[in-house]
């Protein structure tokens, strides 16, 4: 695992999920993938508060906090498929941590997608503060015979006091598509 990134000086940050649609041809028609950027929300206790999925992005209910911009079924977009911001200044009052998931929507392998990435940037500048090449990820991960039938657990963005956040890049498949409990399986590593 890799160490924690300070997000001090960042007042919001965007999470993209980028990939292109391969250019091979599977029975004559060309192979579209759909990846889906969710993330699962943890109270300052640590007790989960909610999943937010392009198919249920929660606005209303977490409108100036999180945003998610909805669902990018075939990748190529110009920057990012599908992105997440959050703003730490209006979610610091209830909202401790912040699970960044992944998962095909086809069941297919990530390393089978061209250019799968997710990329933490700067919410108002849009530098990049961390990458992860999820192809890579799950190449290691079936090389050590990992189950990559759940989500991807990119990282946790974390509260840490005083108003901080930081990024804990986690990078490990989890078990459980259930909700619930994919909820407790995230929370050992809270």
């Amino acid at each position: 695992m890799t160490a924690e990134i300070s997000l001090s000086g960042h007042d919001r940050l965007m999470v993209g999920l980028s990939w292109d649609h391969n250019e091979e041809e599977l029975f004559n028609e060309l192979q579209v993938h759909d990846l889906d950027l969710s993330c699962a929300v943890f109270a300052k206790d640590g007790s989960f508060m909610d999943l937010i999925t392009p198919q249920s992005p929660l606005r209303e209910k977490y409108k100036h906090m999180i945003f998610h911009g909805g669902d990018h079924m075939s990748g190529s977009a110009d920057f990012e498929d599908e992105s997440v911001v959050i703003n730490f200044e209006n979610a610091a009052d209830s909202i401790g941590c912040v699970a960044v998931l992944v998962n095909t929507k086809d069941r297919t392998r990530i390393w089978k997608v061209k250019n799968a990435t997710l990329g933490y940037h700067d919410g108002v500048t849009l530098n990049e503060i961390y990458k992860t090449d999820l192809r890579a990820a799950d190449m290691a991960a079936e090389a050590t015979k990992q189950n990559r039938d759940g989500y991807f657990l990119a990282g946790m963005i974390k509260e840490s006091g005083a108003g901080h956040w930081d990024l804990q890049p986690v990078e490990k498949f989890l078990d459980n598509p259930d909700t619930d409990l994919l909820a407790e399986e995230i929370k050992n590593y809270l």
